[in-house]
């Protein structure tokens, strides 16, 4: 998360499914923290940088936009300013696909020497 180096989330945001296990999505998740740990001990705190996050999220909303649960849908899914937070848009192999390894240029990494 920006400003929270270090921080991590399982079954964080969008992360819900309703066609497959959260078990795999955690699992997931479980992997691109461990790949992380290299850098970690390597190159000190490890934090998103924030232009990374607001591009995830304008390419995670523009997905969310052709689901039913954004679209013309009213479910407990959305917040009161319409947003979906808690369901993964897209098919769980490319969610593995993009947590298989750390984003290095979505991260600032602090030297630690």
């Amino acid at each position: 998360m920006p400003h929270f180096p270090n921080l991590f989330l399982l079954y964080g945001p969008n992360t819900n499914l309703g066609h497959n296990s959260i078990v795999f999505m955690i699992e997931c998740q479980v992997r691109h923290v461990m790949a992380c740990l290299p850098y970690l001990a390597e190159r000190g705190p490890m934090e998103v940088r924030p232009e990374a996050m607001a591009a995830w999220r304008r390419q995670l909303g523009a997905a969310m936009e052709r689901m039913v649960w954004s679209n013309g849908c009213q479910s407990w899914y959305k917040t009161a300013q319409g947003r979906v937070t808690n369901n993964w848009p897209g098919p769980t192999t490319l969610y593995r696909r993009l947590t298989a390894l750390p984003p290095l240029p979505a991260y600032r990494l602090t030297s630690s020497a």
